[in-house]
């Protein structure tokens, strides 16, 4: 198996306007193995098709494709967040 450069991965997600079914093509571990988890968690909506070892293509319902925005932490939550890893920090130094 030939071992690739990060800017040789790439995932690529096909759908069509009157099909149900998306393929997607990933070369990319961690989405493949995002991918393998659905298949054996949900294989009615989600199967490999095939794969020679570096690339791997599946079909996937397209109810279960999302895209979400990513998010933002209020300074709240930064602040929470701040404080349990400080928490954290002391923890680990009495260790």
């Amino acid at each position: 198996m030939a071992k690739m450069i990060k800017s040789e991965m790439e995932t690529t997600i096909n759908m069509c306007g009157d099909s149900s079914i998306a393929s997607i093509y990933t070369c990319q571990p961690k989405m493949r193995n995002v991918l393998n988890k659905l298949c054996r968690t949900n294989p009615e909506d989600c199967r490999l098709e095939r794969s020679n070892g570096v690339d791997y293509w599946f079909s996937m319902s397209v109810d279960c494709i999302r895209f979400k925005p990513i998010r933002k932490p209020s300074e709240k939550q930064r602040a929470a967040l701040a404080a349990a890893r400080k928490i954290r920090a002391h923890k680990q130094d009495q260790v």
